[in-house]
């Protein structure tokens, strides 16, 4: 154990989010999360500028050896260490910001769709958006998938999505082709698929997954560990504002502008109204605005932070501030149902 004159810090890049029933040490470096107890994490934070001689008598000496588990815990994990001069190890800035007015988009796609590809797009790069998903609930053949491509790669898009509903025409070579042919492609899911095939991942440049269910513009919101992104852009951004909504829009099958496909108030047609304009939407700005401290339930969740939320699907529909309908957790119990 370290000497009794040291004062406990967590690295610059670990930091503790309470919760009802317990406690989350999340390290944005390293991509990981520890468990710890309500109590340490008082300990953690309010207790902060004690040695540990000082934090023991705070409990009379009565949780001597339990104090000092914990921090050989946290020390043999590598999230804090003991220091005697802290200000040497300035907090890490937790502020957020993005030079893009766009992070990331969403066009939806069925057989009666007649979007401008070309317009969207560029509208699109204007804003800086850097993702796009592109979701199709109805058979896209492939002569129409070639033009959306097209129609994308004089932008500048980082990452594009490519959600498709199976027919024959899909098969994994023919989409490790187009993958190869517009490299902007990073991942190509096929639904309602007659079977989960799994092509040779050794062969595939990008991911490519076949799944059986079938797609539809209710199938997002789903909240689960799997999803969950402890990086040091997700927990910041989530601190301030909407980890799924910020600075993301979304052109709907028939055209309407909104924060997600599946949520009813719509900014408009992008047929009379530009993505730039509808950006500045009041109820757009509001949604994007909405953190965990502000969500019924979530509020007290230790995951929060590295959650990816939804305000589409809420338990009580209609209210922004409920808990996402889908999410099964409770953190007045710690358990996932």
């Amino acid at each position: 154990m370290t000497a009794s004159t040291n004062l406990f810090r967590l690295y610059a890049n670990c930091f503790p989010v309470r919760g009802a029933r317990r406690s989350l040490v999340c390290d944005l470096q390293k991509g990981r999360a520890q468990f710890i107890p309500n109590d340490l994490y008082e300990i953690l934070t309010e207790m902060r500028d004690l040695t540990l001689s000082q934090i023991k008598a705070q409990y009379d000496n009565e949780q001597d050896q339990t104090l000092e588990m914990y921090f050989d815990l946290l020390v043999d994990q590598e999230y804090g260490f003991w220091c005697d001069e802290p200000e040497r190890f300035p907090d890490l800035d937790l502020s957020w910001d993005r030079p893009e007015a766009v992070t990331n988009a969403i066009v939806d796609v069925d057989k009666n769709s007649s979007h401008d590809f070309a317009s969207i797009f560029d509208q699109l790069d204007e804003l800086g958006c850097q993702a796009l998903q592109v979701r199709a609930y109805d058979e896209l053949p492939l002569t129409e998938l070639e033009r959306v491509l097209e129609a994308a790669a004089p932008t500048r898009f980082r990452h594009m999505d490519l959600v498709l509903k199976f027919h024959p025409e899909l098969t994994g070579d023919r989409l490790l082709e187009l993958a190869c042919r517009y490299q902007v492609i990073s991942r190509i899911v096929v639904h309602s698929s007659p079977a989960p095939a799994k092509p040779d991942a050794g062969r595939m440049p990008v991911v490519i997954r076949f799944h059986k269910e079938a797609l539809t513009a209710e199938s997002c919101g789903e909240v689960a560990p799997a999803y969950f992104s402890i990086t040091t852009e997700h927990y910041t951004e989530g601190l301030l504002f909407n980890t799924c909504l910020n600075r993301k829009i979304s052109v709907s099958v028939d055209g309407e502008i909104k924060g997600c496909p599946a949520m009813g108030h719509s900014c408009g047609n992008i047929s009379q109204v530009r993505l730039e304009e509808a950006m500045r939407n009041p109820a757009l700005v509001q949604i994007g605005s909405i953190t965990k401290d502000q969500i019924a339930v979530c509020r007290d969740c230790e995951f929060r932070y590295i959650c990816t939320d939804c305000r589409a699907f809420t338990a009580s529909p209609g209210d922004l501030y409920s808990k996402p309908a889908k999410c099964s957790y409770d953190p007045y119990t710690a358990t996932w149902t």
